[in-house]
């Protein structure tokens, strides 16, 4: 009868319900594979977006500018208390600091009268002393970092005042000219330096000695 009807030794029923489930499971597996590809290919999408995003990125660098330094206007020397004369206070024009006195090697020797300019990268020794001064023109040594004031006092020529200096202990440089006081006189003198470490410009015409 119809009940008992069969296909591939399977009763109908049983038959068809077997395609049925063969159906589902196809249709799974179709519905899991789409869905996997679908996302498969959205990330690589993604990827390539992300990667497209940071190959076209570019970085701006920056640079400092330097700030440049101030200019430190040099301050005037001033003479310390004379320990021979009465109290003065001068004021030599000073201009550009400059590390050395000389660019050439001095071989001329001068007298303890001759004055700057004509004086500039001579040698003088006093009378009576083996010391030895190289005579500079134009340039001084006072202030913080340049030298130390000894003292100073009134003399007459450049080399009376190499010759004070040479007989002073301690005493290694002398500058010498004629500067005004602070009743508006002029006079002729004489400053003893030590520990000289850098000199400025000073006016022209003013004597300055470093012992050798």
């Amino acid at each position: 009868d119809r009940r008992n009807r069969k296909c591939c030794g399977l009763r109908m029923w049983v038959f068809w319900l077997l395609v049925c489930l063969i159906i589902l499971v196809v249709l799974g597996v179709g519905v899991g594979v789409g869905v996997g590809v679908g996302l498969g290919a959205s990330k690589a999408n993604q990827s390539d977006e992300s990667a497209a995003r940071t190959s076209s990125a570019t970085h701006t660098p920056t640079t400092g500018v330097a700030a440049a330094s101030p200019t430190t206007p040099l301050s005037s020397p001033t003479a310390s208390s004379p320990s021979a004369a009465s109290s003065v206070s001068t004021t030599p024009a000073t201009s550009t600091k400059t590390s050395s006195t000389s660019s050439s090697s001095p071989t001329a020797t001068s007298g303890p009268n001759a004055l700057c300019p004509e004086a500039a990268n001579t040698f003088y020794s006093p009378v009576g002393s083996d010391k030895r001064f190289l005579r500079v023109c134009g340039v001084d040594y006072s202030g913080d970092n340049e030298a130390i004031d000894m003292s100073n006092m009134l003399a007459s020529s450049m080399g009376e005042c190499m010759d004070i200096c040479s007989k002073t202990a301690q005493c290694t440089g002398a500058g010498w000219g004629n500067v005004t006081t602070g009743e508006g006189t002029t006079e002729l003198r004489c400053w003893l330096k030590r520990n000289l470490q850098s000199s400025h410009s000073a006016k022209e015409g003013w004597n300055f000695a470093i012992l050798q």
